[in-house]
């Protein structure tokens, strides 16, 4: 679902298995938010909210989250005001 984890994880050349891999993402500072989204990988499910949502949006461009982001947009577009 994410080709920024996708292109890390297939890397194998980088990291041993038996080796703890820490992954340093610049510019999340929503941690709750981010929880969000790598539960969305996981599960394929998210629960949108407007306090979030442009946060969301934001992860989910960084990591490359096609499909994430196309439900950011629609919600966004059905909840316009």
């Amino acid at each position: 679902r994410s080709e920024y984890f996708k292109s890390l994880f297939h890397s194998s050349d980088q990291f041993d298995d038996s080796e703890k891999l820490v992954i340093d993402i610049p510019d999340i500072i929503f941690v709750d938010v981010f929880s969000k989204v790598i539960d969305y990988l996981y599960s394929g499910s998210i629960r949108l909210e407007r306090e979030d949502v442009l946060e969301v949006l934001a992860i989910a461009d960084r990591l490359q989250v096609k499909s994430l982001k196309e439900i950011c947009a629609s919600y966004c577009q059905q909840n316009i005001d």
